[in-house]
């Protein structure tokens, strides 16, 4: 008897517990899981913590955010940037999922409004050193406010 179970889109066949023939299905399966697990987390003392990878994005007045990684260093490219009032930031794809937002200029910086597909406190200002935490919420499809750490 055996188990079909998917990973990043591929489907493989491994034997249910107490079965043997742990072939090449399985190994293939226990690899991609160590290499994924490898790939999003970091050991600290023994523990596995999660790998936030960063990216510099630098975006335009009346711009959208696009999350290509879990944490967006924000700088303008002049001067204050109010980035779109209708989609501030491009929809989440997953439930649940997150972005971290961290300003990185006092001069050249993000404003992201409130309202703009985006359930915050306020507008938030990532002037250097401010810190936004949103969750991508698919039952009201906004970016909900999290943590916020101002400058």
């Amino acid at each position: 008897m055996s188990v079909s179970k998917t990973l990043n889109e591929t489907a493989r066949t491994i034997p249910e517990s107490g079965e043997t023939g742990w072939g090449a299905e399985t190994t293939g399966l226990l690899g991609d899981s160590t290499d994924n697990l490898n790939a999003v987390t970091t050991q600290v003392a023994g523990n596995p913590v999660p790998k936030l990878a960063p990216t510099t994005t630098i975006l335009a007045a009346g711009g959208t955010l696009t999350q290509t990684h879990p944490l967006h260093r924000l700088q303008s490219t002049s001067g204050e940037a109010v980035l779109d009032g209708t989609t501030a930031i491009a929809d989440g794809t997953v439930d649940g999922q997150v972005v971290s937002i961290e300003g990185t200029s006092n001069t050249n910086y993000v404003v992201i409004p409130d309202g703009a597909n985006t359930d915050i406190n306020g507008a938030f200002y990532g002037v250097l050193g401010a810190v936004l935490r949103l969750v991508w919420n698919s039952s009201r499809g906004l970016w909900v406010e999290h943590f916020r750490s101002d400058r």
